[in-house]
């Protein structure tokens, strides 16, 4: 299981809209957290994650505190993208 770590700054849900198709789409909670990202050399980085959740609630009760999420991942271009499942457990906040 690989497991985020960082300060929930922001709980929102990205807006509805109809494209071109008349597909709907959006409309899904995401949570934004900020942490650390080591490098090579032994530094680390500030990196902000956008992470979708199925129940954003959760989230809004610790959002300003540091916690460790249990996540999903898969790649989407170069960039890799995280979700919080609904099996997965609550975020656990961290001294």
């Amino acid at each position: 299981m690989l497991t985020l770590e960082g300060t929930v700054l922001h709980v929102y849900e990205t807006p509805k809209g109809v494209s071109k198709d008349g597909e709907e789409f959006g409309g899904k909670a995401r949570v934004q957290l900020i942490g650390d990202v080591w490098l090579r050399n032994g530094q680390s980085k500030r990196d902000l994650i956008d992470l979708t959740v199925d129940d954003p609630e959760p989230f809004k009760a610790v959002e300003g505190r540091s916690v460790r999420v249990p996540v999903g991942v898969f790649a989407r271009g170069s960039s890799a993208m995280f979700f919080h499942a609904k099996s997965a457990p609550e975020p656990l906040e961290i001294a």
